[in-house]
């Protein structure tokens, strides 16, 4: 194995060649290296096979740092630029790309970034820095308002300034206007800076003011007429003289005479209302409305007597106009009333709403009255003839004991002298019932008296009498 006799590879007749797959541009990876041909008359060839070995460059460590920057507000930014801190760049190598920096125009600071800062035979680190947008220096003036005036009732004059400290540089100008305290009433109104500006500017604004002024007044009294309507009438206009002073060429006053509020008799101040002039001073001297009774008819109107059994609803309460009588087609509106009440007994029928207010109305008062359902189911007797032929030997009131089971009953003579007192309680089957004798054992013919005490809480005690006849 080997050369002999001193040979070299140059002494070899046709030297082996040697081939890779691999190129300038392949990545990291193995690959083949092979030989092939070659011959000399001396040497025979074994050719062995080997591999490439292609491995990763080392990056050179660099550290870039930003510089610090800044800029006006509104202006552009200035070029992002850097400093290698640490490290270098070898031979003729650059940094391609460009900083960045975090998007914003407002005032503050925004952090720079290495955007797409690169070389890829480097290792970078990045060091940040800020570029600050600060706020363009204000240029300091001082806006005095010139103090205003005007009649009232006149437009507002033009509302002009001074500068009064400082001055505006070259063609600037201040935009906007001044305004003013909002009112029309005669005073004083602050006048404001209001939109008047200019971003330049650091503006300190002088207030002063605007004053309304009364316009003077011409002075003259307006007298109101006197007046009357009958009542219910419609008002007949108010009106007036003017009884000192006058008015000027085709001046005139506007609005309207008024009146204290009211349609009952009587007297009403007449006011001035809303009359009215803005150019005059008006002394106003007030007069009367009188409003005078219409004669009424006079009529009288007698309620007619109701009745109803208790619980049951009341009757329509009606009435007859006995004196006097209704004129046309007129009414009388509004409806009768009664005493509150729905216990057995009788309530005042009053008038109610019952009314016309053409006539003078007399209104006479009937009774209503409510009955007790079981009154209604007892029967009225007065007379009995105790004379033992077994017919109306005794006097008895028919429902009494069923419809009031705890009912006593008293008869007295027309002296006062009582003669029968019987007192039933519900649990008597049968009530007793007089026989006509008085305390004697007689029977007197004549008139008694009598009272019933129903018991029942409710219906009040009757009184009545009864005919004792002897035949």
């Amino acid at each position: 194995a080997g050369f002999k006799n001193g040979d070299t590879f140059a002494d070899i007749d046709t030297a082996p060649s040697i081939n890779t797959t691999a190129v300038m541009s392949s990545p990291v990876g193995n690959y083949p290296i092979t030989l092939s041909g070659g011959s000399d008359n001396n040497y025979d060839f074994n050719l062995v096979s080997a591999n490439l070995e292609i491995t990763a460059m080392s990056l050179i460590p660099i550290t870039v740092t930003a510089d610090v920057q800044s800029k006006v507000f509104g202006a552009s930014d200035p070029l992002l630029t850097y400093t290698i801190t640490s490290g270098s760049l070898q031979g003729s190598d650059v940094l391609t790309g460009s900083l960045s920096r975090v998007v914003g125009e407002s005032l503050g600071t925004y952090a720079i970034t290495q955007g797409t800062l690169d070389n890829t035979k480097y290792d970078i680190t990045f060091v940040s820095a800020n570029l600050e947008i600060t706020a363009v220096p204000l240029i300091p003036i001082t806006v005095t308002a010139d103090a205003q005036s005007k009649v009232f009732g006149a437009s507002d004059p033009l509302l002009t300034y001074t500068i009064t400290s400082g001055s505006l540089q070259g063609s600037d100008v201040l935009t906007g206007s001044l305004s003013r305290a909002v009112g029309e009433s005669v005073g004083t109104y602050g006048i404001t800076q209001g939109s008047l500006d200019n971003p330049k500017y650091d503006i300190t604004f002088v207030s002063a003011n605007l004053e309304i002024t009364a316009v003077p007044l011409i002075s003259i009294t307006v007298t109101a007429d006197a007046q009357s309507k009958v009542f219910g009438a419609s008002d007949p206009l108010l009106t007036y003289t003017i009884t000192s002073g006058s008015l000027q060429g085709s001046d005139v006053l506007t609005g309207s005479l008024s009146r204290v509020v009211g349609e009952s008799l009587g007297t009403y101040a007449i006011t001035q209302g809303t009359l009215d002039n803005a150019k005059y001073d008006i002394t106003f001297v007030s007069a009367n409305l009188e409003i005078t009774a219409v004669p009424l008819i006079p009529i009288t109107v007698t309620a007619d007597a109701q009745s109803k059994v208790f619980g049951a609803s009341d009757p329509l309460l009606t009435y007859t106009i006995t004196s006097g009588s209704l004129q046309g087609s007129d009414v009388l509106t509004g409806s009768l009333s009664r005493a509150v009440g729905e216990s057995v007994g009788t309530y005042a029928i009053t008038q109610g709403s019952l009314d016309n207010p053409k006539y003078d109305i007399t209104f006479i008062s009937s009774d209503f009255t409510i009955i007790n359902q079981s009154i209604s189911k007892i029967s009225n007797v007065n007379a009995f003839t105790p004379n033992g032929d077994g017919v109306n030997d005794f006097f008895v009131i028919k429902g009494l004991q069923e419809n009031f089971p705890n009912f006593e009953m008293t008869i007295y003579t027309d002296f006062g002298v009582q003669v029968f007192n019987y007192k039933h309680h519900k649990s008597k089957n049968k009530a007793v019932w007089w026989n006509g004798e008085n305390n004697k054992g007689l029977i007197v013919e004549g008139v008694y008296y009598y009272i019933i005490n129903y018991n029942d809480q409710n219906t009040k005690p009757k009184k009545s009498w009864i005919y004792l006849l002897k035949q």
